[in-house]
């Protein structure tokens, strides 16, 4: 789940911290760049594949 908080963490924020939900710096493009091609630095995006990002392959 991604939020947009400033420098005070917001009550949504707030909330996945107390459910035990921890801040993790996750880049949209690098990680879909990396699932696409081999040669591109994953940023451990493929240790995060099957535990916490589930993809499923797109239907034509």
């Amino acid at each position: 789940m991604e939020t947009k908080g400033g420098l005070r963490p917001s009550s949504a924020d707030a909330l996945l911290g107390s459910l035990g939900a921890r801040p993790r710096s996750f880049s949209k493009y690098v990680s879909a760049a990396s699932l696409l091609r081999d040669d591109i630095p994953d940023n451990d995006v493929r240790r995060l594949r099957g535990h916490q990002l589930h993809l499923e392959e797109a239907t034509a």
